[in-house]
């Protein structure tokens, strides 16, 4: 089993990376229904609608346009790179809804920017293809 360093991830809006990202997390969930019955001793419980939402933290930097594209309430499309963009690499795509843009400065540090999303739709994981013979990827829903 491979283990990877947090500081290969990459956070992607369409295809530009977002600058100054120190880090994102991703949630994948699935909501349940109670399918018990007279007489169970136990809950019995289905899986139904799944969805999924994250957030990722950055250095604010005014001059990076794929920030610029992250206002609440904006739609974009969103690439999560677990172990860096080279080509056989997976990661997470799909659209998302910026929920809220926050961000935070103290008198020691840099100024921060964190952006929370959900998914409008499903889930996907890729993987990078390679860039000289082909500019797709390979999409499995999560």
């Amino acid at each position: 089993m491979a283990t990877h360093s947090g500081s290969e991830g990459k956070v992607f809006i369409e295809s530009s990376q977002i600058a100054e990202v120190k880090s994102w997390s991703l949630e994948v969930t699935s909501d349940v229904v109670d399918a018990s019955t007279i007489g169970s001793g136990w809950r019995k419980n289905h899986p139904t609608i799944k969805s999924w939402s994250g957030s990722f933290e950055a250095f604010w930097d005014d001059s990076d346009k794929a920030q610029s594209q992250l206002s609440a309430g904006n739609t974009v499309a969103l690439n999560l790179y677990p172990q860096g963009d080279e080509e056989g690499n997976p990661y997470f795509t799909g659209n998302v809804i910026i929920t809220s843009v926050a961000y935070k400065a103290s008198f020691d540090g840099l100024v921060e920017a964190s952006f929370s999303f959900t998914g409008t739709d499903a889930l996907n994981q890729a993987i990078v293809a390679p860039i000289k013979t082909s500019t797709k990827s390979t999409e499995k829903q999560q």
